[in-house]
Parts: C-alpha cells; sequence; structure tokens
C-alpha cells in the first residue's frame, strides 16, 4: 500500500502555504533586498507596488471579509496607500489610475487564493510599521502600515478559521484553482516590484 500523497494529508492553509511556497520564496527574497524604507523614492515604489496588489485583488479581499466575518475596514487600504503616496511626493494625478479588477467574475475558489496572500502579506504589517517609522523622515505617511499592524492579530486567525471551514464544506473543494490564483499573484507581485 502506497503512503498518502502530501497534498491528500495537508488541509487548505497547509497546501496554499506548501504549494505557493516556492512563487511565495522568491517574492521575500526580492522583497528584503528592496529596502523598501531606505529612501522616499523606495518608499513610494513600495506603496505603488502595493496599490497595484490591491487593486488586483480588491475584489477578492472584500468577498473574503464577507465570508469570514471579518470586519470590513472603515477605510479603505487602497486610500490610506494613495495617502501615503502623496506623502512622499508623488503625484497621483500623472499616475495611470489604476483600475479595480473585478470585471472577470473569479471563483471561490480563486478568491480564496488571492486573499490568502493578501491577507497574508499584512502579517508583517506590525514588523514594517516599526522599521518604517524608525527609518523614514519625518513627515511620510504610514497609515497604510499602520492599518495592517492593527489589523494582524483580529484578521489573520479569523481568516485561517474560515479556510478550514471552506475546506470542509466541499467534498471536492478545487484548491488546485486556489493554489494556482494564489501562485500567480505571488508572480504578479514580483513583477510589480521588479521594475
Amino acid at each position: 500500500m502506497n503512503p498518502p500523497k502530501t497534498e491528500e494529508l495537508a488541509n487548505f492553509r497547509q497546501r496554499l502555504r506548501i504549494e505557493t511556497r516556492e512563487a511565495h520564496q522568491r517574492l521575500d527574497d526580492f522583497m528584503q533586498g528592496l529596502d523598501p524604507f531606505g529612501s522616499v523614492g523606495n518608499y513610494a515604489h513600495y506603496l505603488e507596488g502595493m496599490r497595484q496588489l490591491h487593486a488586483v485583488a480588491h475584489q477578492s479581499v472584500q468577498w473574503a471579509e464577507l465570508q469570514t466575518g471579518m470586519t470590513a475596514r472603515t477605510v479603505g487600504l487602497g486610500r490610506l496607500i494613495e495617502s501615503d503616496l502623496k506623502s512622499t511626493g508623488t503625484d497621483l494625478k500623472n499616475k495611470a489610475p489604476v483600475a479595480i479588477q473585478g470585471l472577470v467574475e473569479k471563483s471561490a475558489a480563486e478568491k480564496w487564493g488571492e486573499a490568502y496572500v493578501m491577507e497574508g502579506s499584512a502579517l508583517g504589517g506590525s514588523m514594517l510599521y516599526k522599521s518604517a517609522t524608525a527609518q523614514l523622515p519625518g513627515g511620510l505617511g504610514t497609515r497604510y502600515l499602520h492599518q495592517l499592524s492593527l489589523d494582524v492579530s483580529q484578521r489573520w486567525p479569523i481568516f485561517v478559521k474560515a479556510l478550514s471551514a471552506a475546506d470542509q464544506s466541499a467534498e471536492s473543494f478545487p484548491v488546485h484553482e486556489s493554489v494556482k490564483a494564489a501562485t500567480e499573484l505571488f508572480d504578479h507581485a514580483f513583477k510589480i516590484f521588479s521594475r
């Protein structure tokens, strides 16, 4: 008798973590070398990248909030990012508007995958906020990172619990669709930040 495959033993969250590891690690390695708080220009580049990512995954994050019962943020992260970008001297009037990606309907599995990436990215929010306030010159906005630092202890546990419930709610949940969507978002983030 053959032993069960790893994916048969792992729950939804574990499979997302295991099967997106390579794309996730590539992005993390790149981001460590980016030094987002090393200069005002680096910080603006980081914020613009996050602005674009949030636009792509906005629909999935909002959907996940409804599915999980997470409290919706009173001010959207996109607005906080734009406020912080303005503090760097970035003129958003000269930037192409970021279109909210909601025209193509995504499956529930795809939304779970994208939300996994975005909610997981907030886990480092507290550390990033501390680094930003220590390294950046005074007067630069850090409202986005501050919000992430507040969210981390509240949102992630609720999200993880909902992932488990989603996995158990369907006999043959298409985890491969979630993995594909998460991997594609990690890869998209890499392309955004490496420009």
